[in-house]
């Protein structure tokens, strides 16, 4: 969902960060051999330290830049996995699966912010489709990651379409009976 644009700029950002790691590496290795030569000089011990520093910070940026990119492939490897969850510590089997994808669909949208994500279930209700009633335990989730005011319009929206399929309209229960 990156443009094309911003995806070179990120590219460029992250070769102008390498290359700089390189420049601090190759000065920091210069004054180490200029004080190797000369042992004496005090004059290299400060920018020495200094070069040091920096790249300690520098392999520190990118050490966080790799677990930072390991959390977001972790997070994704979990919402594209967590499609069949069994619940044994209250004798429930399986969830169906179709059910659950749509509850992670509708969870994921939620830790990414989506806005009116009440609206979308509304208005979509083939793409954003529940059978059954969401559990407790479903239910807390969704109030969790999707906070007080977007989680109202999220469990009304899904009792509505939940409620639906089982209401049969006063004219055909009417019709019914006869």
């Amino acid at each position: 969902m990156t443009s094309e644009k911003a995806k070179q700029s990120i590219a460029q950002e992250e070769k102008d960060f390498n290359d700089a790691q390189s420049y601090l590496d190759k000065a920091a290795k210069a004054y180490k051999d200029a004080m190797e030569a000369k042992p004496g000089e005090k004059e290299f011990r400060s920018p020495d330290a200094r070069m040091e520093e920096a790249v300690r910070l520098y392999a520190t940026i990118s050490r966080h830049k790799t677990e930072y990119e390991e959390a977001v492939q972790k997070k994704k490897n979990e919402r594209a996995g967590g499609n069949l969850v069994t619940d044994n510590s209250r004798g429930v089997g399986p969830v169906t699966e179709a059910a659950n994808s749509t509850l992670n669909r509708v969870i994921g949208m939620c830790q990414d912010h989506q806005p009116d994500i009440g609206e979308l279930i509304k208005d979509h209700p083939a793409e954003l489709h529940f059978d059954k009633g969401l559990t407790l335990d479903e239910e807390l989730k969704v109030r969790k990651e999707c906070g007080a005011a977007d989680s109202k319009s999220i469990l009304d929206e899904i009792k509505k379409q939940v409620g639906a399929k089982g209401v049969v309209p006063a004219p055909a229960k009417a019709a019914a009976k006869q």
